[in-house]
């Protein structure tokens, strides 16, 4: 009796633990929506020529949280703004808002309002109303497959679930070093998995490949090297990370590139006491029925993402 009592007890136990351990990473389950920062300084640097890339956006986790399965999560942006200088074309500035799109290059100024067409066919408002990426993540916080990420033009290269996914500490007691993906650097994508360790909310990597094939008569050896320090909840949502990863290729044909990368995610409505807004009521819609993404004057000049818009 006490053996089949023990069994049982042993049994109540693991089933308490397993649906502990299920429960949707980074506070997904109690918090499905999380409205998070991001800000990137980068620099590239071809055999010294320097290109310096400044971006920032405001972005919107919506997840699906199902028991027994893997955690949905679509990744939208409600406003983006990319300044790229040095590059041979010159300066360039790209920036999205609930007013429309503008951009700046050599050839001049272009403008397009919420209801403009861009040129994949596709409005502004449309363009914000979808997902730039999605992800399915396991209950330590780690993509099952990679992630999706839209192929729209306006959205070329941005990557950006992959650099929060990079970014942030596994959930849980995950065996050995957590595997993430680089993210997409520049107009190329490396497919290369970094193996972080992590030590509380400090988490670092590294990676290297002999023989990497990035285009036609572009190959070498690529070292890439990640460090990140997240500031976690006790509510398991992580209220800010810093990371850092710098790329060194030297390609065979002479071509030596380096690059750095820093990148913040600051999660807006994860501070002390505070929850994330609840849902905007229907007349915050527009006359099509989606929804909008707020405000300008909502954001605070951060980063320069109002700058000029």
């Amino acid at each position: 009796m006490r053996l089949a009592g023990s069994l049982v007890l042993c049994a109540a136990v693991c089933a308490l633990a397993c649906s502990r351990a299920a429960e949707p990473p980074y506070g997904l389950g109690k918090f499905p929506e999380q409205h998070w920062r991001f800000e990137a300084d980068e620099l590239t640097e071809i055999d010294g020529t320097k290109v310096t890339i400044e971006r920032a956006a405001d972005v919107v986790l919506r997840a699906e949280p199902e028991p027994e399965r893997d955690t949905p999560l679509d990744l939208y942006v409600e406003r983006y703004r990319i300044r790229i200088d040095g590059a041979p074309a010159g300066t360039s500035e790209l920036q999205v808002s609930e007013l429309g799109l503008t951009a700046t290059t050599a050839e001049g100024p272009v403008s397009l309002g919420a209801g403009d067409p861009t040129p994949a066919g596709d409005t502004v408002l449309e363009l914000r109303a979808r997902p730039v990426a999605s992800a399915e993540l396991d209950r330590f916080g780690a993509a099952t497959h990679p992630a999706w990420a839209s192929q729209h033009p306006v959205w070329a290269g941005l990557s950006l679930a992959d650099w929060w996914l990079l970014a942030l500490p596994p959930q849980g007691s995950p065996a050995g070093p957590t595997l993430r993906a680089l993210p997409q650097i520049g107009q190329y994508a490396l497919g290369l998995d970094v193996p972080m360790r992590w030590q509380g909310g400090a988490g670092e990597g590294r990676v290297s490949a002999d023989s990497l094939h990035l285009a036609s008569g572009f190959d070498g050896r690529a070292e890439v090297e990640a460090r990140s320090q997240a500031d976690l909840a006790p509510d398991g949502r992580v209220r800010a990370a810093r990371l850092q990863v710098a790329l060194d290729f030297k390609a065979t044909n002479g071509t030596h590139v380096r690059s750095s990368h820093k990148i913040r995610w600051t999660c807006s409505d994860c501070g002390p006491g505070v929850n994330p807004p609840p849902p905007r009521p229907d007349t915050d819609r527009g006359r099509d029925g989606t929804p909008q993404q707020g405000h300008l004057d909502d954001l605070p000049d951060h980063g320069g993402v109002r700058r000029g818009l």
